[in-house]
């Protein structure tokens, strides 16, 4: 029932919005509409990561990515600065991602 939530998130006009971000805060499990990542950094390593996720995601209906929350007790620690700075532009990402795979992705929203 809860994924039904998740879904409405994804499927609306605005899926980054306040009330999605609380709600995903909230609902402390992994599965394959959401992922929670505590730390990420701009290297070839943590590149491939999250290259992995996003494919699911993009196999799947979508999904969210939240970063700064800590892994398995999903409390939330917060993003330094500097990968706010890459995390921030859905370009950056789509370029870095799209290094790895083919079909490339495309529509990415941070």
């Amino acid at each position: 029932m809860l994924n039904k939530n998740i879904y409405s998130y994804l499927g609306s006009a605005d899926p980054l919005c306040e009330d999605a971000f609380n709600y995903l805060l909230s609902y402390q499990e992994e599965d394959y509409l959401i992922d929670y990542k505590e730390i990420v950094n701009n290297n070839e390593e943590d590149w491939l990561k999250l290259t992995k996720d996003i494919v699911s995601f993009a196999n799947m209906e979508g999904g969210y990515l939240l970063f700064g929350v800590r892994d398995k007790t999903f409390e939330p620690v917060g993003v330094p600065q500097t990968t706010i700075s890459f995390l921030n532009d859905p370009d950056k990402i789509v370029q870095k991602t799209n290094r790895f795979i083919d079909p490339k992705i495309t529509g990415l929203r941070c």
